[in-house]
């Protein structure tokens, strides 16, 4: 249930049309931005934008994902959501500000400690495999009163 997303995005629409006035003014252009502007700013349709506004839609899904890059994890506040990881967000909000090197140690380092993890995990199962194996055959002797099977020649 969302708690007035149209209000909270009124809210950042003017902030937003006051900051880019003042910038205007400051740098002589004069003039306000637009409800096409702050659309493009959010990365979605000035139409998607108005049925927000107007409360005939809520964001949903990915365009959630986008409003909070763009506009902070408000967003699932405001519209009632679990907000996601903050660590995942803040990676993914400044990843093109990383280096290509950059960007690529941060997957060597999460690919190795994945790596570590599922060898892990696999320990772990193997284990339990063979617990489970030598505990069957441990029942497979009692029930044959301790008797070890022939061989055969």
């Amino acid at each position: 249930m969302s708690r007035g997303i149209d209000v909270w995005l009124q809210w950042q629409y003017a902030i937003d049309k006051a900051r880019t006035s003042v910038l205007r003014v400051a740098g002589g252009l004069g003039g306000e931005e637009d409800a096409d502007e702050f659309a493009a700013y959010l990365g979605v349709k000035r139409s998607t934008l108005s049925t927000w506004l107007t409360k005939k839609r809520v964001p949903e899904g990915e365009a959630v994902r986008q409003l909070a890059l763009v506009l902070g994890l408000e967003v699932y506040d405001w519209l009632g959501l679990e907000r996601p990881d903050e660590d995942l967000y803040f990676l993914e909000r400044h990843w093109n500000e990383f280096t290509d090197s950059q960007r690529r140690a941060i997957r060597e380092y999460a690919g190795e400690h994945l790596d570590a993890k599922e060898a892990k995990r696999a320990s772990r199962l193997l284990k339990a495999e063979l617990a489970q194996t030598r505990s069957g055959s441990q029942k497979d002797n009692q029930a044959d009163g301790g008797r070890v099977p022939p061989r055969g020649r």
